[in-house]
């Protein structure tokens, strides 16, 4: 999908799965070369620093690339935040439920020596390694 810059394009599969991806393609010798980023703002900067040309080919396509750029990106801020929240909230909750049961565990066999301990201890951390631990 055209964006109105030189050279670059939208990844329409990458749009199609709900990612954002832009793409600029250049050749040298006859072999040809992409640098693909997930904002145009990323994607400039790159280009610029490799001293690649950056123009606008299309105005009126430049403009709309750029908002749906901004618009994305905010969208995806905006989410990481709410998403950052619950994971660092889902984080705790494991890590407590995790120190609960070790304690239960130790306190358990308190009267075992060390070594029938620690077999418990790492039989458990495995357990917690299974997928279907956190369901």
């Amino acid at each position: 999908m055209q964006s109105g810059f030189f050279r670059v394009d939208i990844d329409s599969n990458k749009l199609s799965n709900g990612f954002f991806a832009v793409r600029y393609r250049y050749s040298i010798d006859g072999k040809t070369f992409s640098i693909s980023r997930t904002s145009l703002d990323e994607l400039e900067e790159i280009i610029l620093e490799n001293n690649l040309p950056w123009k606008v080919t299309d105005q009126e396509k430049a403009v709309k690339t750029r908002a749906f750029d901004r618009e994305f990106q905010n969208a995806k801020k905006r989410k990481k935040h709410v998403f950052d929240n619950k994971c660092n909230k889902a984080v705790q909750e494991i890590r407590d439920e995790y120190h609960e049961k070790v304690s239960r565990v130790l306190q358990e066999y308190q009267d075992k020596d060390y070594q029938q301990r620690m077999a418990l201890i790492r039989k458990f951390v495995n357990d917690m390694n299974d997928e279907n631990f956190y369901r």
